[in-house]
C-alpha cells in the first residue's frame, strides 16, 4: 500500500528518540491561552473544516515532549493544531496538487496568524510541501475515528500508528475496534407476524421480499380466536346442502339428534329414488 512505508518509518524514529520512550499521549483540549497577542480558545470538535494555509516543521523539535505528553517524531504522519482536541485524526488535501493524507493531530501550533496548522516533516514530505515550506489546504475532522482516538486515550491507550493504519487501510486498527461508534436497531414491536411478502399498493407482478409486519394487538386477537366447531348434526346438514337440494334440506332441519336425522335422511333419499 501506499503508506505502508510508515511502520518501518515509525519503528526507525523511536529508535531514533530512544527505544525507552514510552510516553504516552493523553487526552487534552484545554483551556483559552494567548500567544504573540493572539487568544486561542481550544475546543472538542468532530466536525471542523477549514480552509487556510499549512506549514510544517521537524528537525529543531524531534525528540521534544508534544502538547499531549508524547515525544514529537518528524517522521511519524502528525500535526500540531491551535484549537482540535488531541488526539484527533484529520484529512488534509493539499489544494495546489490535489494530494490527501490522514494525519494525527498531538501538538499544539501553528502560532502564525495567517495558518492553520502545522505539519510534521513526513507529513508535508507525502503532501508535497517539503520545498515550498506551505501550501493552501482544506482540513477536515474526521468525526467517528476521533471520537474512537478520544475514548481510547481518556483510558491510557496508546493512539500511536493510528493515522498509519487509517493512510492503508481507510479503517483504525484493531486496537480501537471497541471504541468504534455503533449503530443500534431501532426496537421491533412486541407482537410480530410473519408476512408472505405482499405489499399493498404495489404494481401487479411486483416482487417483493418476505417481510415482518407489525399487526395491531386487537387484530392479532380476531386472527388467533379458534374457528366455531358445528355439532354432529349441523356437520351432516352442511355436507348434505352440496348434494340434496335446498328445498329438500329445508324440511329436514329439526330439533333431534343425529341418529334420528340420519333415519330421516335415508328415508327422504329413498323416497326421492
Amino acid at each position: 500500500m501506499r503508506y505502508s512505508f510508515g511502520i518501518a518509518l515509525l519503528a526507525v524514529s523511536l529508535t531514533l528518540v530512544g527505544c525507552a520512550d514510552n510516553s504516552v499521549g493523553k487526552f487534552r483540549v484545554g483551556k483559552a491561552y494567548d500567544i504573540k497577542g493572539k487568544t486561542y480558545y481550544p475546543q472538542e470538535s468532530y466536525t471542523k473544516e477549514q480552509t487556510g494555509i499549512a506549514s510544517w516543521y521537524g528537525p529543531g523539535f524531534h525528540g521534544n515532549k508534544t502538547a499531549n505528553g508524547e515525544r514529537f517524531d518528524q517522521n511519524a504522519l502528525t500535526a500540531a493544531h491551535p484549537t482540535l482536541q488531541m488526539p484527533s485524526l484529520v484529512r488534509v488535501t493539499n489544494l495546489e496538487n490535489g494530494r490527501t493524507l490522514v494525519v494525527r493531530v498531538n501538538d499544539r501550533g501553528p502560532f502564525h496568524s495567517n495558518r492553520i496548522m502545522d505539519l510534521s516533516k513526513g507529513a508535508a514530505k507525502e503532501l508535497g510541501i517539503i520545498a515550498t515550506g506551505t501550501a493552501n489546504v482544506r482540513i477536515q475532522v474526521l468525526g467517528p475515528e476521533s471520537r474512537a482516538l478520544a475514548a481510547a486515550a481518556k483510558q491510557g491507550i496508546s493512539t500511536r500508528g493510528a493515522e498509519i493504519a487509517m493512510n492503508d487501510t481507510g479503517h483504525l486498527d484493531e486496537r480501537f475496534a471497541a471504541f468504534m461508534p455503533s449503530y443500534v436497531a431501532a426496537p421491533q414491536p412486541a407482537t410480530m407476524l410473519a408476512a408472505d411478502g405482499y405489499r399493498p399498493g404495489l404494481p401487479n407482478g411486483a416482487l417483493v421480499e418476505a417481510q415482518t409486519l407489525a399487526v395491531p394487538q386487537q387484530d392479532m386477537t380476531a386472527m388467533a380466536a379458534p374457528a366455531p366447531v358445528m355439532d354432529e348434526v349441523a356437520a351432516v346438514i352442511a355436507a348434505d346442502q352440496a348434494a340434496v337440494p335446498p328445498v329438500t334440506v329445508a324440511w329436514m332441519r329439526c330439533n333431534c339428534n343425529i341418529a334420528r336425522y340420519r333415519a330421516v335422511r335415508q328415508h327422504t333419499i329413498a323416497c326421492l329414488g
